[in-house]
């Protein structure tokens, strides 16, 4: 197998995209889970004159056939060049690949010589892309030490990513959203920051950047929208990991309408264990819900994933590194930290559009536009074109 990474190397760091006359389509997630790539491309639209791809990045390790995703994504770059384009993640690293699978995939059913093309070609893949000079696509967050989008541009590639190390590079890749604080804290993935609503403000009155999409923490229901769509996290690997979770892809049109459509998995097993953690969670909510009322309390109103959340993160403060225990369930979801992100960042507010709250699609009032074979449904919800106060306004034309 052949790969060249010239054709990633003529693109910048920053690969800025101008408003297209047609849908774009960003995908998070696939971690070696080919059928839902085929499934996206299905059902979504092939690449092509009115539709473009940005992938935000994790192609391998977990899942089976990062191969086939590997070849798959390469060729199509090489064939729409212009109308294909892939993004950096955390585990387009030789470091991360040899802990979590994909280079025992290459060696198991290739060789070696495979894994260390495919490397080659992810130390020269883009870091970040911007649409419509507005929507910023990352694979994990900002950076405290990013100022001006420019500065992306002045890493030099290819480069290979040290997990442990630090900086402008690592935080692209590593970084996380929280509504826990309203600045930057250390993340507890112990690599990286976490950034809060503040946070963000601050970088969209600095760059003109009017929303943040990115990937890299599992969502039960596919997507997740921070605040008023300051930050949206879009997963696109169903039942990952085997924990029931839908996905999604976000289909971005030229006058900024964002879409959400979402990928049920299979069928939602009873017994896995995000199933088993919603279910304890109802059951909880119910029995706190009637004690309170019956000491003539104020009453707390949960959904379903609500609930998660709750059972997930009260009165814990996040872990690692706190005196609770997770709860047993937890302990059979590998990397705790990353996959139950999602469900400890809606803590404090269950209202959707409150700032700082994530917004729960799965349980709000307003139904898919539309659904259609395969599980597959469709949200429309229209980007905000409003700039912060005091923020130098873009154009919209």
């Amino acid at each position: 197998m052949k790969i060249r990474r010239d054709a990633f190397l003529l693109e910048s760091a920053l690969v800025e995209l101008p408003r297209f006359e047609g849908e774009t389509v960003l995908v998070g997630d696939l971690h070696g889970q080919f059928r839902d790539l085929r499934n996206i491309l299905a059902t979504v639209g092939h690449p092509g004159p009115g539709r473009r791809y940005v992938f935000l990045g994790d192609y391998v390790d977990r899942g089976e056939c990062g191969l086939e995703i590997v070849a798959c994504l390469f060729a199509l770059k090489l064939r729409y060049p212009d109308r294909v384009y892939l993004i950096r993640g955390n585990h387009e690293c030789a470091e991360v690949t040899v802990m979590f699978g994909f280079c025992m995939e290459c060696q198991r059913r290739s060789t070696l010589a495979v894994w260390e093309a495919v490397m080659q070609v992810f130390d020269a893949l883009p870091l970040a892309a911007l649409l419509h000079r507005q929507v910023l696509c990352v694979h994990g967050g900002i950076s405290p030490q990013l100022s001006r989008l420019e500065e992306i541009n002045s890493i030099a590639r290819p480069t290979d990513v040290n997990p442990a190390g630090a900086g402008l590079l690592v935080d692209l890749l590593w970084a996380d959203p929280c509504t826990h604080t309203p600045g930057w804290c250390h993340s507890p993935r112990g690599v990286s920051y976490c950034f809060g609503l503040s946070a963000v403000r601050e970088f969209q009155l600095r760059t003109g950047v009017r929303s943040i999409v990115r990937a890299h923490m599992m969502q039960p229901e596919g997507f997740e929208v921070l605040g008023n769509h300051e930050v949206v996290t879009v997963f696109s690997a169903v039942n990952y990991k085997d924990s029931g979770n839908t996905g999604a892809v976000v289909v971005l049109d030229a006058d900024n309408t964002m879409h959400f459509r979402t990928f049920l998995p299979p069928a939602r097993d009873q017994g896995s264990p995000l199933s088993v953690l919603r279910a304890a969670a109802v059951s909880s909510a119910t029995e706190s819900a009637s004690t309170a009322d019956a000491a003539g309390a104020q009453q707390s109103s949960f959904s379903e994933d609500v609930g998660v959340e709750a059972l997930a993160g009260q009165e814990t403060g996040g872990w690692p590194g706190n005196k609770h225990t997770p709860p047993p369930e937890l302990v059979a979801l590998e990397e705790v930290a990353e996959d139950l992100r999602a469900v400890r960042q809606q803590q404090g507010s269950t209202q959707p559009g409150t700032p700082g709250a994530g917004i729960c699609l799965h349980g709000s009032a307003a139904p898919p536009n539309k659904s259609g074979p395969d599980g597959e449904s469709e949200w429309r919800y229209a980007l905000p074109l409003a700039v912060p106060a005091g923020a130098v306004d873009v154009a919209v034309a």
